[in-house]
């Protein structure tokens, strides 16, 4: 089903009882090990940027961290360890398919990669976050991006509609 929002034409991926709206001009590309229980997929957009949505089984994901907000933190801290220098820019609670979840914004620099990195200038990134725990599914979920510098606001309204289309049940 295709859709026009934010100039943009949309496309509806619906699989495992749960579906998210994506840009028309992104291919998704999906894990071939992805089952209704656990699995990932990526959205790669013409411009190189991708945003990621992974889900398993709450129950495990509840053995580690007992609240959303502390599966959200342990997202946060793994971002950070990689940074040289980091920012969280917004955190907040938003409503997605009658479910709490939360958002977080980051900036972070990291050291260039490779042996062609030495001696380079940081790089600049930033990430988006959405965290998600389902009761009815019994799955949690997870919709980011890891996104270059460069990309402009555009890219984070286009994930805030792709997060906000998010179904889970």
């Amino acid at each position: 089903m295709r859709l026009k929002l934010l100039g943009e034409d949309f496309e509806k991926l619906a699989i495992y009882n749960f579906s998210i709206d994506y840009p028309s001009a992104c291919r998704a590309e999906f894990n071939p090990k992805n089952k209704h229980d656990s699995g990932d997929l990526a959205f790669h957009f013409p411009n190189k940027e991708k945003v990621f949505l992974t889900w398993g089984e709450l129950e495990k994901a509840r053995k580690k961290f007992p609240t959303l907000s502390d599966y959200a933190e342990n997202s946060i801290k793994q971002v950070r360890k990689e940074a040289t220098v980091f920012e969280r820019e917004k955190q907040s609670s938003i409503s997605l398919n009658s479910h709490e979840a939360l958002y977080n914004q980051t900036s972070v620099s990291q050291p260039p990669l490779g042996l062609l990195g030495l001696g380079r200038k940081p790089v600049k990134r930033g990430t988006y976050s959405v965290h998600l725990y389902c009761e009815p599914s019994a799955r949690f979920f997870v919709i980011y991006a890891l996104f270059s510098g460069s990309t402009d606001e555009s890219f984070r309204e286009t994930f805030m509609h792709m997060a906000n289309s998010f179904t889970c049940h």
